[in-house]
């Protein structure tokens, strides 16, 4: 049913007609049908969502405050008095479906895509953030949302790459995290050569790896490497 079906219309008539006069009563149904049209076409403020990966129609959702594949914690916002919204954009029968999260709280704005035919959807990404000022020593918040979690990243300075064998870096981050990717830079002074972390030519590799229990990362050369130095950038999430 559409919109135009769903309300009382009022056709007034010039004077001296008397049956549409500007009576209380027609004011009010005129704002009725006003907010009544404006409710219908955005859902605006009816429908209660409880998970995002199920609102494929257009529109305008609140979001219940344990709905979950959102990414930010919706219970911690509604904590506060603070209301989370999900607003969704799509053209009938085409790819994809676009959805913005906001978080009412810290003000934050997320979107993502649908993957074509709607077997899935893209990784949620924060839309207004402030660029990243990678530096080293120093954990950075990305715009990268992984399963819900926010990525971070840390760069790590490692000195000189090892002589055929492996040495280990410290993170020194505190609390448990799960490793999302890493990758970084080799740089040798007397060549100008610069190399990719990792370096995947059999004879002359450079390796590195997450080992989580220890919390540390490793670098391992296949070759003399003692003339780099190199760099590490750690991406990850906390696991709580």
């Amino acid at each position: 049913m559409s919109i135009r079906e769903q309300i009382s219309k009022i056709i007034f008539k010039n004077k001296p007609d008397k049956t549409t006069p500007v009576s209380a009563g027609n004011l009010n149904q005129l704002q009725y049908n006003i907010e009544n049209a404006l409710k219908v076409k955005l859902d605006y403020c009816n429908t209660m969502i409880t998970n995002a990966n199920n609102v494929t129609d257009a529109g305008i959702y609140q979001v219940s405050s344990t709905a979950t594949n959102l990414p930010f914690d919706p219970e911690a916002t509604q904590h506060d008095g603070n209301i989370c919204w999900l607003i969704v954009f799509l053209v009938d029968n085409m790819d994809p479906i676009i959805q913005i999260a906001i978080d009412s709280k810290t003000l934050e704005l997320w979107i993502r895509k649908s993957q074509p035919y709607e077997v899935g959807w893209e990784e949620w990404k924060l839309l207004n953030y402030e660029n990243e000022k990678i530096i080293t020593g120093e954990e950075v918040k990305t715009n990268l949302v992984v399963d819900g979690k926010t990525v971070f990243c840390k760069r790590i300075n490692g000195g000189n790459l090892p002589n055929t064998n492996a040495i280990s870096l410290n993170t020194e981050i505190s609390g448990e995290i799960t490793a999302y990717k890493i990758e970084g830079m080799a740089f040798n002074p007397e060549t100008n050569n610069q190399l990719p972390i990792p370096f995947v030519r059999p004879s002359s590799a450079i390796s590195v790896y997450y080992a989580k229990e220890e919390n540390v990362i490793y670098v391992r050369t296949e070759s003399d490497r003692t003339s780099y130095t190199y760099y590490i950038d750690f991406y990850y999430t906390y696991d709580d």
